[in-house]
């Protein structure tokens, strides 16, 4: 009898084990991140549920006026979807830092840690005519965005590069800390800074509104086709300007006019060259 008491015990006492372990690790459970939604519906606004090993989650395009991702170590490539909806996926793990949330017309991306992996990357597919915004802001991470047509884009990058591949851009707002700005395609407007990397844009349309590219310590390269309307004000503390399109040359500070001169273009470094150059 004694001896079944003590098993009784034993077995009363693993059984409290157990269950103190289950609440602990039920409240040490996060708020529905991207990796734990393998299992779970989509909690956005969709519903939309995923298999257990899916990594891609959907959206209707005409529900969101603003995408906005905001990633701290893992790289984001955005590109155009297949089927004119929002497509999210993930790779080598990403899911598992992020979540998102969709709400009033936005739908935004958020990874608050980098699980380890220096591969992670998110992959955002848009319709190619997207008639919303797109803000993306990576630390740490790159930043790349092919054959879209927004009328807005805001790109920010600490540490990463910012790339823009035959895009089609009302405006294209880019700023990067330590990473290089490329860009080339169709632009109306430019709004663009770097801190110490290099800007390199080639626009096969005519710049329509007031643009401004800012650079510390790189040098700054400006494609623009022949027939531009222009004026163009540089200034910098010990950089060159050379336009190519008017043959204006000059240093620290200058002017270049093309055409009607009708769109001002302001470009201001503090040791990095300028040129213009004709698109192609």
């Amino acid at each position: 009898m004694r001896q079944q008491q003590r098993l009784g015990i034993i077995w009363l006492a693993l059984a409290l084990l157990l269950t103190v372990l289950l609440l602990w690790g039920l409240r040490q459970r996060p708020s529905i991140p991207f990796g734990a939604l393998a299992s779970w519906p989509f909690a956005g606004k969709d519903g939309e549920a995923t298999s257990d090993t899916a990594k891609e989650h959907e959206f209707a395009a005409e529900e969101i006026s603003l995408v906005k991702t905001d990633l701290q170590g893992s790289s984001l490539s955005v590109e155009a979807s297949q089927d004119g909806r929002i497509r999210l996926s993930f790779l080598n793990g990403a899911e598992a830092g992020c979540t998102a949330t969709q709400s009033g017309g936005r739908l935004v991306v958020t990874e608050k840690k980098k699980q380890g992996r220096q591969d992670q990357e998110l992959i955002l597919r848009l319709p190619s005519g997207y008639s919303g915004m797109l803000k993306a802001e990576s630390v740490g991470g790159r930043i790349t965005v092919t054959g879209l047509s927004l009328p807005e884009l805001a790109a920010e990058s600490v540490g990463g590069a910012i790339q823009v591949r035959d895009c089609g851009l009302e405006l294209l707002e880019a700023e990067s800390v330590s990473g290089a700005i490329r860009a080339d395609g169709k632009f109306g407007q430019l709004r663009v800074e770097t801190v110490s990397g290099a800007i390199d844009i080639a626009s096969t349309q005519a710049l329509r509104h007031k643009s401004k590219v800012e650079s510390v310590s790189g040098a700054v390269r400006l494609c623009l086709p022949e027939r531009s309307d222009y004026s163009l004000q540089f200034e910098s503390a010990s950089g060159t300007f050379t336009d190519s399109i008017t043959g204006t040359n000059g240093r620290k500070q200058g002017s270049s006019v093309n055409g009607t001169g009708s769109v001002t273009i302001a470009v201001e470094t503090v040791s990095g060259a300028l040129r213009v150059e004709k698109s192609r």
